[in-house]
């Protein structure tokens, strides 16, 4: 018989079941099961025999559990996205949490007594824990610390602030990043562990830590030193109006956009807002984007009758009723989350997400694979056909095409590569000569008042006229 894959035997020759842990669940898994490491590589259980036809048995419910963890860590990896920057505002509040913390700790041990003590060792030997205490509490004074706490204190008080002011002369991080890692745990913030703002928070928790045990040694000879409040994410308010219809009316402001812009970004708002209502932009999260996406997925391309003017959960609602419609394409998803992502970065970038709460963006990565385009280059056979057409031999203007327009725009696409809403919109003056080198140019621009309009800001170019037009030209 053979082992199960995922099956191995120890040298004891006691079998265990084990999966590895793919590298950026890690930490997440480590999480799920409570470990005291910041991250773990592999899944392992005893399978408590050393017969294989047992364990074989026993190993099956065992790896589905890996599989319920690793799937509870992605959910956490999900819900929590990685990030790659902190605001100073954020770094300075946990590190003055962490600061706070040590020094309440602190606190809580001198003010302890016996009595606290004696409470604790009794709860103990109640769940039938035996301790041996290294001072028993019926040797303490009734308050405070005795002279021998003091001195055992004291010594190890030296030993840290050597390793930490040491770490910090050097700045080396690895000496609190168990703490860093604790930290971001309770501030809900997935960090890279690469990125530039993992090193500032981790010197940020380390000058608090030799802070704070500068402030413990002050303590030991009687000096008062407070211990502050502790700073929370709860600490910011969320302002009012910071939903996702006062984001849409700030982008609007900040420059004139175009109509069919307008439309989707306010199309978008509205059904994003029929499905989750007006959120504020920092309370929205993974969870919302990938709800709205799947919900977007369900709409069918055509909606006629009632189901134009319906709400989307009304129309999804009519779409699952009536599964053999065709759905809107991946494409026309993307654009509408697009919307809604550019609305919650703006947001962010404008102050309507406060520096100091904890933000990363919940359309990342979110959007879904679109299929390739149909749409061919023009063939040869099919040119031939343009060209050979009595347009180009007869001189035919036809009233569709605009009278010239229908010769020179086939034309100019041949030779210049240029989209057909960037050529139509061409006047006489776009078309200059460089002194220079004699060589005539177009130049494909923006004008607003003009409605000429170009899909993204590199496509403003300067295009040189190719010998055979400038001939056509002169002609």
């Amino acid at each position: 018989m053979r082992a199960l894959m995922g099956v191995i035997k120890n040298k004891h020759g006691v079998y265990h079941a084990r999966k590895k842990v793919p590298k950026d669940l890690e930490e997440p898994a480590a999480k799920v099961l409570g470990h005291w490491k910041p991250r773990i590589a592999w899944l392992k259980r005893s399978l408590g025999t050393k017969d294989l036809r047992e364990a074989n048995i026993r190993a099956k419910p065992v790896l589905m559990d890996f599989d319920r963890i690793l799937a509870r860590a992605k959910a956490i990896l999900v819900e929590q996205p990685v990030r790659t920057t902190l605001s100073q505002i954020e770094i300075d509040r946990i590190a003055d949490h962490y600061y706070a913390s040590l020094l309440a700790n602190d606190e809580e041990q001198r003010a302890q007594g016996r009595e606290l003590l004696r409470r604790i060792e009794e709860k103990l030997k109640r769940e039938g824990v035996e301790i041996t205490p290294m001072f028993p509490w019926k040797t303490l004074p009734e308050y405070g610390l005795s002279e021998e706490q003091m001195r055992v204190r004291a010594d190890h008080l030296v030993q840290e602030r050597s390793t930490m002011e040491d770490a910090l002369a050097r700045g080396n991080i690895l000496a609190v990043v168990d703490e860093v890692q604790l930290l971001l745990d309770q501030f809900g913030i997935n960090l890279d562990r690469k990125c530039a703002a993992y090193r500032q928070l981790g010197m940020a928790v380390l000058r608090k830590h030799v802070t704070a045990l500068q402030g413990i040694a002050r303590r030991d000879v009687g000096e008062p030193v407070e211990t502050p409040p502790f700073p929370t994410v709860q600490d910011t308010a969320i302002p009012e109006n910071s939903g996702l219809r006062a984001a849409l009316a700030g982008w609007k402001k900040v420059k004139e956009r175009p109509a069919n812009t307008l439309r989707e970004f306010e199309h978008a708002v509205q059904w994003f807002m029929q499905l989750h209502g007006d959120l504020p932009v920092a309370k929205i999260t993974r969870r919302h984007a990938r709800e709205f996406r799947e919900t977007l997925q369900e709409v069918p391309v055509r909606r006629a009758g009632k189901l134009r003017q319906a709400s989307l959960p009304d129309i999804v609602k009519w779409s699952k009723q009536h599964r053999d419609v065709k759905k809107v394409a991946p494409a026309t998803v993307n654009k509408l989350l697009g919307a809604i992502q550019a609305l919650t970065v703006w947001s962010r970038n404008n102050g309507l997400i406060p520096d100091d709460v904890p933000w990363a963006d919940p359309f990342s990565d979110m959007r879904l694979q679109e299929t390739p385009s149909e749409r061919e280059p023009w063939q040869s056979e099919e040119l031939s056909v343009l060209f050979t057409s009595t347009v180009f031999t007869k001189g035919a203007r036809p009233a569709g095409g605009r009278g010239e327009a229908a010769f020179w725009l086939p034309l100019l696409g041949l030779f210049t590569g240029a989209r057909l809403n960037e050529l139509a919109p061409l006047r006489a003056d776009d078309v200059t000569t460089d002194r220079a080198t004699g060589v005539v140019m177009i130049t494909i621009k923006e004008n607003p008042d003009e409605g000429r309009r170009l899909k993204t800001v590199g496509s403003r170019r300067v295009v040189p006229v190719h010998p055979e037009l400038s001939i056509g030209v002169q002609n």
